[in-house]
């Protein structure tokens, strides 16, 4: 006679049908009963923090895994857990704790990986470049390892390994968004007397700073088509390095020969910070008469507190979660002689 499944186990594995079908309710209750008929079942108290943290509720899934982790202290992968979602909700040496034990258990590429995220939050860069490091010798085709690595390369300035990792980018899910453009990319191919369209996939600030890279490319000899999105054509059009510039996804005015996202331009062209162009600013406006006016001593400081939200781009919620504060973090710089600007 085959043995019945214990009652509580029973309950489990409805609980994970129930979140593999998108059944949040089903799966909660089902889980309330796991935990009813044995306390001390650790999955189940796993899963109930997994389930909290995709709701966004970072502290609850934090209660939730530490009580995970008491009744199974031998599992990395509840430790790892518990470290993301300490990183959620900021605590961070907490979650630097975690990943901590969970790799002392296991040397795994989620341990390295998760670390290293948390590292470049903290801004230690150099750590955090040694577990990705770390993470790829584990899994090199890894797309988001290899573009988080890219970025912390380029904050070491070893622009030409940074870039080149950063264009695994296109391959992690849902960020960037594909270009809608269908023409050849550039790769380094000669560009002199061809017309080569730029666009952007990265924030405005990314944007900004990266339009200098229009002058490159026509520095190499090429006709420069600048894609950007509506918010920054008034901008880019005054842009004294293109020779035309439309909104994103408009005909070019030419037929292109090459594409490139613009900030693929520096890893292929090899710039590097000491070569990087137009230092000294490249961006004007239209004079339009409008003015603020301020005391002439006022230190006058421009503010941002909310990072995009990029409706194209939902995998990029929790990193501007991380990049954004609440307005009245900003109040113990309202002082006397300083002036608040709003960039928002």
């Amino acid at each position: 006679m085959m043995a019945l499944m214990n009652p509580a186990e029973y309950a489990f594995e409805q609980a994970v049908m129930a979140v593999r079908g998108n059944r949040r309710q089903d799966a909660l209750d089902m889980l309330a009963e796991v935990v009813r008929l044995k306390h001390d079942h650790a999955d189940a108290w796993s899963l109930r923090a997994r389930m909290e943290a995709d709701a966004g509720r970072a502290f609850n899934a934090v209660l939730h895994h530490g009580i995970a982790t008491q009744l199974a202290p031998d599992r990395y992968d509840m430790w790892c857990n518990r470290g993301i979602d300490c990183a959620s909700a900021k605590l961070f040496a907490e979650s630097e704790g975690s990943f901590k034990k969970s790799l002392a258990l296991k040397d795994s590429f989620e341990g390295h990986y998760n670390y290293a995220n948390l590292l470049c939050a903290m801004m230690r860069i150099d750590e955090a470049v040694e577990h990705y490091q770390a993470a790829a010798r584990m899994e090199p085709s890894h797309a988001q390892l290899n573009a988080n690595l890219g970025i912390s390369l380029i904050a070491q300035d070893k622009w030409l390994e940074g870039f080149a990792a950063y264009r695994h980018r296109f391959n992690a899910p849902g960020f960037p968004p594909r270009p809608r453009f269908n023409y050849p990319t550039w790769r380094g191919e000669p560009i002199s007397g061809k017309t080569i369209l730029l666009y952007v996939e990265q924030g405005f600030g990314d944007e900004i700073q990266s339009l200098r890279f229009a002058k490159t490319m026509q520095d190499q000899g090429a006709r420069v088509i600048l894609s950007v999105r509506p918010p920054m054509f008034r901008l880019a059009r005054n842009f004294a390095y293109a020779d035309a510039v439309i909104i994103q996804y408009d005909e070019p005015p030419w037929q292109p020969d090459y594409m490139m996202a613009l900030l693929d331009v520096p890893g292929v062209i090899e710039i590097n910070p000491n070569t990087v162009p137009l230092k000294g600013g490249y961006l004007n406006i239209e004079d339009q008469g409008f003015r603020l006016s301020f005391p002439p001593d006022a230190l006058k400081v421009g503010i941002c507190w909310v990072s995009g939200q990029r409706p194209d781009q939902s995998s990029v919620f929790d990193i501007s979660k991380q990049k954004s504060l609440s307005f009245s973090q900003f109040a113990p710089l309202a002082r006397a002689g300083v002036k608040l600007v709003s960039l928002q």
